[in-house]
């Protein structure tokens, strides 16, 4: 009887990872780094970024002083720490470029993205992009791909993360 409910609890658990990790969220993220100044740091800063949950590939470019990270197959990239853990690496991220997966939902008056299968949520800037996408979807919420830059957000609500993403590409699904 233990096998039989082991089994069918190892079933479960593996259909919902797979269910959960269908769709990457965060798929890619670029970061501006100040201070990068040779392949020693750049390897520094590159070991750092890999701890971070979700990234498989991390590219460093010195010359134009960007990090790039991709997420692992059927993993989101967790950002909510990316300034944190390259000022630990001993530098500073002037902007952060991410690109997202989620559905657009009005609350409060405030557009917002809630990434798909996950808790977090980014306040959207309200801008061109937006009402844009916002004519695009006519009023329903829609799942849509979005690339842009993370501001730090003085509109935070609860359960949203403290950033407002500022649109430069979107595409509709």
């Amino acid at each position: 009887m233990r096998k039989i409910i082991f089994i069918l609890a190892s079933i479960f658990i593996l259909q919902a990872g797979l269910f959960y990790s269908a769709n990457a969220q965060v798929t890619k993220v670029r970061i501006k780094v100040n201070g990068l100044a040779c392949s020693f740091c750049a390897y520094g800063l590159e070991k750092k970024l890999k701890k971070l949950h979700g990234v498989g590939k991390v590219h460093i470019s010195l010359n134009k002083g960007l990090a790039t990270l991709d997420n692992k197959p059927d993993q989101s990239i967790e950002f909510a720490n990316l300034k944190t853990i390259v000022k630990a690496a001993g530098f500073s991220a002037t902007e952060i470029a991410v690109t997202v997966q989620g559905v657009v939902r009005k609350s409060d008056d405030i557009y917002i993205l809630a990434i798909t299968h996950s808790k977090d949520k980014l306040i959207l800037e309200n801008n061109e992009k937006l009402n844009s996408l916002l004519s695009m979807l006519n009023g329903a919420p829609g799942v849509i791909s979005a690339m842009g830059i993370l501001y730090k957000s003085e509109k935070a609500e609860t359960g949203s993360h403290p950033f407002e993403l500022n649109i430069t590409w979107f595409e509709t699904r």
